[in-house]
């Protein structure tokens, strides 16, 4: 697992700047729509991370 987390991250680091914003702005479109399509409201997903 720790191998792969560092493969994703030297893949990310070496995306230009512009590329790195995009791939941002989509993981969380995607994580967006997972939560609103399973009804967790982003307050909801933050209280149960915060307790």
């Amino acid at each position: 697992m720790e191998d792969l987390t560092m493969r994703i991250q030297s893949k990310f680091n070496s995306l230009k700047k512009n590329e790195k914003v995009a791939a941002i702005t989509i993981i969380v479109i995607l994580a967006g729509s997972l939560l609103l399509s399973s009804g967790i409201t982003i307050g909801e997903a933050f209280y149960k991370i915060n307790h």
